[in-house]
This record gives structure tokens, C-alpha cells and sequence, in this order.
């Protein structure tokens, strides 16, 4: 399967578990981003897929508010003004 069809498929059911609010999605790819998670690559989606119980704790930081916080102290540590 190629890296579309993965994204496509991690979309879905993303946008399953948020209940189709895709400002909630946005938000969660925004921070997955800014932690260096690029969703576009193929081998970080096998390993979303190898390693769902890791990724649950990302989409409940995100939940929570979390992966914000941690991106802002990751650009701090980085030194990157945002």
C-alpha cells in the first residue's frame, strides 16, 4: 500500500474518532508537526501503525492539550521563537 493511501486511511479514522470535526484534526496534525511528526512520510506511518498504543498517548495529549504545550517547550529547548 502506498504512503496516500496510509495517510488516507489514518485520516478516516481519525476523523472517526474525533466525530468528523476536522478542526480537531488540524489541531492534532499541527502539533504532530511542530513535534517533528510529519504524517506525509511513509515510514512514520508504519510505525503509527506498528506502534498504535504510542500514538494513543500523542492523540490523548493532544486531547488534553498536552502536545501543545510540549511542541511550545520543545521550540524553547530548540530555541525557535514562535
Amino acid at each position: 500500500m502506498d504512503a496516500q493511501r496510509k495517510k488516507e486511511q489514518l485520516v478516516a479514522q481519525l476523523l472517526s474518532y474525533y466525530s468528523n470535526d476536522v478542526t480537531r484534526l488540524q489541531k492534532m496534525s499541527a502539533g504532530l508537526k511542530l513535534v517533528g511528526i510529519d504524517v506525509n512520510d511513509e515510514y512514520i506511518l508504519d510505525s503509527i501503525a506498528a506502534n498504535p498504543e504510542h500514538f494513543l498517548t500523542l492523540i490523548t495529549y493532544a486531547d488534553l492539550g498536552i502536545l501543545e504545550k510540549l511542541t511550545t517547550s520543545v521550540n524553547i529547548i530548540k530555541g525557535v521563537q514562535t
